[in-house]
């Protein structure tokens, strides 16, 4: 067709949104010579969308006959928020001409309001693009995909969990042959259970070490745990997405590990804003390494994400611009005084991806081993006050 040019562009450059905004953008068609063409057709989209299988153990057959197989079963689901539609030119029936040179195609979409975040998984994905397809006569039609991210609307102010503090005790009593020796254990405490991408966690966490033995370290993970829903069966996977440790504590000795230690990463709200197929949830697990034969402590609090943050923290969150990471427009919220996001692109967090054989179909030789190619798009969620230092202490 000699297109030199077929793409989607995005006004805002982020590619970010909120519920309720609106994507605007434009096609962008060159063409060389004057082309006709029977409809250039956009396309708003936005699904959730779940998928694994398992092996099963199935019986068949009866009496002499009846025997156990092992089949592989898939589990899938899907959840379409919109799909809309419209023709920027022609109407696929009657042929229009594209003439040539460069050819601008506007567009816009209200997104609607209750959306859930983008998100990307071990088993499943919400995800939210623009398709520009043109249709010709009697010809493969021509068609390209844009994705982009849309942010929850998960306000910490209008959850009471998320102002509670948290506190987490463990303890246990070790054994040195036969002899019983003393409690190793935490009280582990953060100020409140609700944070948004960028802020620090505050803790205050008192180690003891009464036995004999030594604590090799101490480490505190933030922690995602994604569940997928389909067919009414479950699937859960979880991520380790950022720790910091601490030195050991000796016999018979105490630390006191306290300060803003763990920085929130570029991570979809709890529970993605709303999302039947995939919950996410997050938690901070603290675990006390202990020499010898025995287990180590572990413990986990659960934690609360969201992408508009405590109205109280609004000025520490404000951001310095020290060029380092400049702010794009603010949120769409009833807070005109809100510090203004930067957005950040997500870490992976879809499954590890085994390399593939490459196959010659002639000589049935094996030619190459390559990694398959993952996610085109990786969402982008809002972050605040990347500036905010960090200040850990102890005694």
């Amino acid at each position: 067709m000699g297109l030199d040019q077929f793409t989607i562009e995005f006004d805002n450059p982020t590619k970010s949104y909120f519920p309720g905004q609106n994507v605007t953008g434009k096609v962008v068609v060159v063409c060389n010579s004057n082309k006709k063409i029977q409809g250039l057709r956009i396309k708003f989209q936005g699904k959730a969308s779940v998928y694994w299988t398992e092996q099963e153990k199935e019986t068949v057959g009866s009496g002499n006959n009846r025997e156990e197989r092992t089949i592989t079963r898939v589990y899938e689901n899907n959840d379409t928020f919109f799909d809309y539609k419209f023709f920027a030119a022609g109407d696929d029936r009657n042929d229009v001409t594209i003439p040539a040179g460069r050819n601008e195609y506007p567009f816009q979409f209200a997104l609607p309001q209750g959306l859930p975040s983008s998100f990307i998984g071990a088993y499943g994905k919400v995800s939210y693009e623009v398709n520009a397809v043109m249709k010709r006569s009697w010809k493969f039609d021509h068609e390209v995909k844009n994705q982009f991210t849309v942010n929850a609307l998960a306000d910490l102010n209008n959850d009471a969990g998320a102002a509670q503090p948290g506190e987490l005790k463990k303890t246990k009593n070790l054994c040195c042959l036969c002899c019983a020796s003393g409690p190793i254990g935490y009280v582990f405490k953060i100020s409140r259970k609700g944070y948004v991408p960028g802020e620090f966690v505050q803790i205050e966490c008192e180690l003891q070490n009464n036995s004999s033995r030594n604590v090799t370290g101490v480490t505190l993970a933030f922690v995602q745990t994604s569940t997928y829903y389909a067919k009414g069966k479950s699937r859960v996977a979880t991520k380790n997405l950022s720790e910091v440790k601490r030195p050991g504590v000796e016999p018979g000795d105490t630390d006191i590990w306290r300060g803003n230690v763990l920085q929130i990463p570029s991570v979809p709200p709890t529970k993605l804003g709303n999302c039947h197929l995939i919950d996410v949830q997050y938690q901070l697990n603290l675990e006390m390494s202990i020499s010898g034969p025995a287990l180590n402590l572990r413990g986990s609090l659960p934690i609360i994400v969201g992408t508009i943050p405590f109205r109280n923290n609004f000025l520490e969150l404000m951001p310095q611009n020290n060029g380092s990471c400049a702010p794009s427009a603010p949120p769409m919220s009833a807070y005109p005084d809100m510090p203004p996001p930067s957005y950040q692109e997500a870490m992976y967090f879809g499954p590890d991806k085994p390399q593939q054989t490459v196959v010659d179909g002639i000589s049935n030789k094996v030619v190459d081993q390559v990694a398959p190619k993952g996610e085109d798009y990786n969402p982008k969620y809002v972050t605040y006050g990347w500036n905010y230092p960090p200040v850990s202490s102890g005694q």
